[in-house]
C-alpha cells in the first residue's frame, strides 16, 4: 500500500529532512518509525529537501508498505512513535506511481525576521533576530526586481554539481510587515540549495542599506554560488507544496 502524508516539523534537531547515515534526519526518523509497523518496499520519498535547522508546516512524503491498514490508523502509530518535534497531520492512500517531487508545481516557503527589538528566548528557534532597524520599504522594492519568469537562479544557489538544472520559475516573493516582524513568502516551481536563504541574506543587506536597491536587482546575473549572504536557517519554514489539484483539504 501507497501512502502520503503531510509532516509538520520543528527543524532544529534534524539535521535536514533528507537520511544521511548516523545522523538524525526527518526521513530516517520516519523510516525507523514505519519499520515498528509494517515492512518499507522502498524508501521514503519527499515533496522538497529541507537544510538543517529548516522547519515545515507542510512537507509531504510518500512511503510504501507491505501491510494493509487504514489511513487513521497509520497517522496514530506514526504519531505515537514519533519524537515531539515531528508529526503526521494528514495520511491518504495514493497511486504506487505519483511521485510526490516531480508532479508538485509549486513550494512555498516563508522566512520570518524579526529586528530592532531586545532578543526573544520564544522566538529564537523560529526567527532571524536583527537587531539592525530595516528599511521595508526598500526591502519591497528590492524584491520587485527579481524576475517572474524561468531564469538561471544559480547565482544564488551553494555549488552546484556539474550539469545541475538550475533554471527555476518564481511565483511570488512578497513582505509582509508587523510591529517588528517580516514575514518573507517565496512561492517558486523548484528551489536550488540555500536559494531562498541567500535571497533573504541579500535582501536584509538592502533593509539595512548596506546593499542598494539596483545592486541587489543585478545579483541574477552574476556567477554560480556568487551570492554569499546567507540568513540563518531557523527562520525558514516549508508552508505548502502546490500539486495541480489539491491533495490534502
Amino acid at each position: 500500500m501507497n501512502f502520503l502524508l503531510l509532516l509538520e516539523y520543528d527543524g532544529t534537531n534534524f539535521c535536514g529532512s533528507q537520511f544521511q547515515p548516523s545522523i538524525r534526519t526527518v526521513q530516517g526518523e520516519l523510516e525507523d518509525s514505519v519499520l515498528k509497523i509494517a515492512h518499507l518496499n522502498k524508501r521514503a520519498m519527499f515533496a522538497s529537501r529541507t537544510d538543517s535547522g529548516v522547519h515545515a508546516l507542510g512537507q509531504i512524503a510518500k512511503i510504501s508498505i507491505d501491510k494493509s491498514i487504514s489511513s487513521n490508523e497509520l497517522q496514530s502509530a506514526l504519531n505515537f512513535y514519533f519524537s515531539k518535534d515531528l508529526s503526521v497531520k494528514s495520511v491518504l492512500k495514493i497511486d504506487d506511481d505519483f511521485n510526490p517531487r516531480t508532479s508538485a508545481i509549486s513550494r512555498l516557503y516563508e522566512y520570518t525576521i524579526s529586528y530592532g527589538k531586545a532578543r526573544s528566548p520564544q522566538n529564537f528557534r523560529y526567527s532571524w533576530e536583527v537587531k539592525d532597524l530595516l528599511d521595508i520599504d526598500l526591502m519591497k522594492i528590492a524584491a520587485s526586481t527579481l524576475p517572474k519568469e524561468p531564469v538561471d537562479w544559480s547565482p544564488f544557489a551553494a555549488k552546484l554539481p556539474e550539469n545541475y538544472p538550475s533554471i527555476r520559475e518564481l511565483k511570488e516573493f512578497s513582505i509582509i510587515s508587523k510591529e517588528s516582524v517580516i514575514k518573507i513568502r517565496v512561492r517558486a516551481s523548484g528551489f536550488l540549495h540555500h536559494q531562498v536563504r541567500r535571497m533573504v541574506g541579500a535582501l536584509q543587506k538592502v533593509g539595512t542599506k548596506k546593499m542598494s536597491v539596483e545592486k541587489f536587482g543585478d545579483l541574477i546575473n552574476g556567477p554560480s554560488n556568487s551570492v554569499q549572504f546567507s540568513a540563518p536557517a531557523k527562520g525558514l519554514n516549508l508552508i505548502e507544496v502546490e500539486y495541480p489539484v489539491p491533495i490534502f483539504q
